[in-house]
């Protein structure tokens, strides 16, 4: 029971230009609001952007379909693109695993539609692998 508090971590970041939405933001966030005893860990999601936004001209944001294809030659790893960061396959996979230790509720995804379309390299693909390779009595 009990209600469960989306942890929207999507946003600007540290605004630094370092990046956005990412895992040291998450970290943060999950610290920050585990301070407060209002909420318990199982209550808690941890929201994971499919989309990307410039670390410059914080306006300028893709969804991660529109980013996919700028990604030349694609690697999971990457989480950049010029100046637009956005959380690529590797960085979702770390995301849910640091879910998984700190004991949340799970991920979601902000905005799914906005994912690619093609399994190797979406987000949801992508997690759905991890899910899969993890024992379902660990998440």
């Amino acid at each position: 029971g009990g209600a469960l508090g989306l942890l929207q971590q999507a946003g600007a970041g540290s605004g630094s230009g370092a990046g956005h939405a990412t895992y040291e933001d998450a970290q943060r966030s999950v610290r920050r609001i585990l301070d407060s005893p209002a909420l318990k860990p199982r209550h808690i999601a941890l929201g994971i952007p499919a989309y990307g936004r410039d670390v410059n001209q914080a306006w300028q944001v893709k969804t991660y379909e529109e980013v996919v294809p700028e990604i030349q030659p694609f690697h999971p790893g990457r989480n950049r693109v010029g100046g637009m960061y956005f959380n690529g396959i590797e960085m979702v996979k770390r995301k849910a695993e640091y879910a998984k230790q700190m004991g949340l509720a799970g991920v979601m995804v902000w905005e799914a539609g906005q994912d690619s379309k093609e399994d190797h390299t979406s987000l949801l693909h992508a997690l759905h692998q991890y899910r899969a390779k993890t024992p379902h009595d660990e998440l």
